[in-house]
């Protein structure tokens, strides 16, 4: 008879601490997901590992290559500086001067 109290004691003990474990683990996991729901992503930069400057030759094709890192559901915009002329936006051109077009 007293091994079968000890044995009951033995997985009561057993089941009581598994419970809390469990309510600690989800305590933490809970914890870890708020956290992650209230902190606010990066905001988009540009990858500054592409060249800043380029040279191209008169009459040929010159890519400019733009990266961002982090852009979500944001698009990238090419803007003509001299008169604030939209050019491309995303993968759409709107621009009527064919030595324009966007390139993915």
């Amino acid at each position: 008879m007293k091994s079968f109290y000890s044995m009951e004691l033995n997985i009561f003990v057993f089941l009581f601490l598994s419970h809390q474990g469990t309510a600690h683990t989800k305590r933490y996991l809970m914890n870890d997901i708020m956290q992650e729901a209230t902190t606010p992503a990066p905001g988009p930069t540009f990858d500054t590992s592409v060249p800043g400057n380029l040279t191209g030759l008169v009459g040929k094709t010159a890519y400019l290559n733009c990266r961002v890192k982090n852009l979500g559901n944001r698009t990238v915009s090419w803007v003509r500086h001299r008169d604030i002329h939209l050019l491309t936006v995303g993968r759409y051109t709107y621009t009527s001067d064919q030595r324009f077009e966007s390139v993915h």
